[in-house]
């Protein structure tokens, strides 16, 4: 495990489910924190010997990925928003990647040497893939967004280079709702460099997303493990208006096994 930055927010705490027991995870979001700003305003590498407690972030490299060459992986976890998390405007949840860890913080979006697949939640606990991606999809990257945005929004391309969000549920049978757990699985394939690759989303063991798209330009790249990122944001001042909040998480896997999906591409939650 590598450390990137806010690891003051992280502790172990017994499981919010009283029907459960054990040690999960917790993050402490603190009260109008966003991205790499703490609850001042200030850049979080700058803001003292202050704890920015704005989430966490860390890279895993299991020696079973970490410059294995591998091309598929999965990632399993659980996640839990405190009862009554406000989940204001968006904030991100951990997925795979693999490539260049600096190119891939910030805004990556038309990333030469890199992937990342983390999730996004947004207002009142809809979700997505949040993905950094290169932009040389089917027909042009704009012809491609153009394709998607006008079927029901299936993607959405953002209007600078930062993460596409992918398979955004709109409905409120797909949302994650405070105080209980959900189990989530993503699967990446690379594929072929300039090709077709494939991401899976499951919640709760049912498939939401199923999308072919290019992950990658050079053969350099691989899956290399989990991305741990989860904070609130987006850059905009508007993702910082929320109170101090938890989330917290359990059984993480990391996995070469597939799990049956259907053919051709698949969104639901629209």
């Amino acid at each position: 495990m590598e450390a990137d930055s806010d690891t003051d927010s992280l502790k172990l705490a017994t499981d919010p489910d009283h029907h459960s027991s054990g040690y999960v995870l917790q993050v402490f979001y603190q009260r109008g924190t966003r991205t790499s700003y703490d609850s001042h305003g200030h850049s979080c590498p700058d803001s003292g010997k202050a704890p920015c407690n704005r989430g966490a972030q860390f890279y895993v490299m299991p020696p079973s990925l970490y410059h294995k060459g591998r091309t598929f992986a999965a990632l399993e976890y659980e996640v839990f928003f405190k009862s009554g998390f406000d989940f204001a405007i968006g904030g991100k949840l951990p997925g795979l990647w693999g490539g260049s860890r600096e190119s891939c913080k910030g805004c990556s979006g038309e990333a030469h040497d890199c992937f990342s697949t983390r999730l996004m939640w947004r207002a009142d606990g809809h979700y997505e893939v949040y993905a950094y991606i290169p932009y040389n999809q089917d027909g042009g990257f704009q012809h491609w967004c153009d394709r998607y945005e006008h079927d029901h929004k299936k993607v959405i391309c953002p209007a600078r280079k930062c993460g596409v969000e992918i398979g955004k549920t709109s409905t409120d049978k797909f949302k994650f709702i405070p105080g209980q757990w959900y189990r989530i699985r993503q699967e990446v394939n690379l594929g072929h460099p300039n090709q077709h690759g494939r991401v899976t989303l499951w919640v709760n063991d049912l498939m939401v997303v199923n999308m072919n798209l290019v992950l990658r330009r050079s053969s350099s790249v691989h899956v290399d493990g989990m991305f741990f990122s989860t904070f609130y944001g987006g850059s905009s001042i508007d993702y910082s208006k929320h109170g101090d909040t938890y989330s917290y998480f359990k059984n993480f896997r990391i996995t070469d096994e597939k799990k049956p999906i259907h053919h051709g591409e698949f969104f639901v939650g629209k």
